[in-house]
């Protein structure tokens, strides 16, 4: 029997097993699984067997026992409580799941947005270790060469700048939020060192608006100075009319997601759902390059990303707008 068949066996009564997995969180728990670098040297080993005591556990069994609590704590399932009882006070659960997880599915290169993401929830002493320890780890042609003596901003500037370049695309913004903004760097830019909230996960890949296809136009340019701003062109959709703030409950339980209604320029209402922080006035555009539409607000002579933004399911067959042939197209300053 796997652990994680045991796992899902054990009950409150099952004392003896709890004890055997006792002795295995001691690992779990160890603050070594949130460390930056460990992520790349884990997940590219060859093989990893964790050993405590006079006992050893293989990272596929840790994976499978990960893999049951994770799931059943997300679905607030009650057949393993006494487990639960004991590791719920414990940090490094979820980072645990993530490494395994991201070790099982290994195919030799990823997406640097999506390690960047999960770097976030890592610790370094250096915060330019949370993106110098993934990038090794995914495209070389993203060309982002560690330099400690650059920087935090600049990096961060450089990092986002990066990714828009090799992916032309501006598929990076699905990941700013206003409420995790570095005040000092352009809203443009992620700021990958800041400990990721869950509400970077609400827009999965799924639910996104279809990106446009890969002959479609896609202009934009970074402009220099110490807070570059990011000119794109887009087309401006509608005004935000209506916020609803608290968690929209439908998406996944506990997130921090508002939801939002958008007076069009034709004065029709639509349902829109956005990451906490968007207010009555923000508007709505589709920019060339992304893969969702986002919210805007104005500031000064250009614009502050705030969020990024999924319609209810009905409204998605009307997007990408900026695609159109139709669609009146407009060069916006992204700051």
């Amino acid at each position: 029997m796997s652990l994680g068949e045991r796992l899902r066996e054990a009950t409150k009564n099952d004392d003896d097993y709890v004890e055997e997995w006792s002795a295995l969180w001691d690992v779990v728990k160890s603050p070594w699984w949130t460390r930056a670098w460990i992520f790349q040297e884990f997940v590219v080993a060859p093989s990893a067997i964790f050993l405590h005591s006079h006992q050893h556990v293989t990272w596929e069994r840790l994976h499978s026992a990960m893999s049951v609590l994770i799931h059943s704590q997300r679905a607030d399932d009650d057949h393993i409580p006494t487990v639960h009882r004991r590791i719920n006070p414990v940090p490094s659960l979820e980072m645990v799941a993530t490494l395994t997880q991201q070790k099982a599915h290994w195919t030799g290169v990823q997406d640097l947005k999506t390690l960047l993401s999960r770097s976030r929830k890592t610790s370094a002493s250096n915060l330019r270790d949370k993106i110098y320890a993934v990038i090794g780890l995914a495209d070389s042609g993203y060309n982002i060469v560690p330099n400690y003596e650059q920087p935090l901003n600049d990096v961060l500037i450089e990092t986002t700048r990066r990714i828009i370049e090799f992916e032309n695309s501006l598929s990076v913004l699905v990941y700013g939020s206003q409420l995790s903004q570095n005040i000092h760097l352009p809203s443009w830019v992620i700021d990958w060192t800041q400990t990721g909230n869950r509400d970077e996960c609400l827009f999965p890949q799924s639910d996104l608006i279809s990106p446009g296809t890969a002959e479609t136009p896609f202009k934009f340019q970074v402009a220099t100075g110490d807070r570059p701003a990011l000119m794109v062109w887009g087309a401006y959709y509608g005004s935000v009319c209506a916020v609803k703030k608290h968690p929209h409950f439908s998406v996944t339980k506990g997130w921090l997601v508002d939801e939002v209604r958008v007076r069009s320029q034709g004065n029709d209402s639509e349902p829109f759902l956005c990451k906490t922080g968007v207010e009555d006035d923000d508007e709505l555009w589709d920019l060339q390059g992304s893969v969702a539409a986002v919210f805007l607000r104005r500031s000064g002579h250009g614009y502050r990303l705030i969020s990024p933004a999924s319609p209810n399911n009905k409204y998605k067959q009307d997007w990408p707008i900026a695609q159109s042939d139709t669609c009146e197209l407009q060069r916006i300053s992204i700051i």
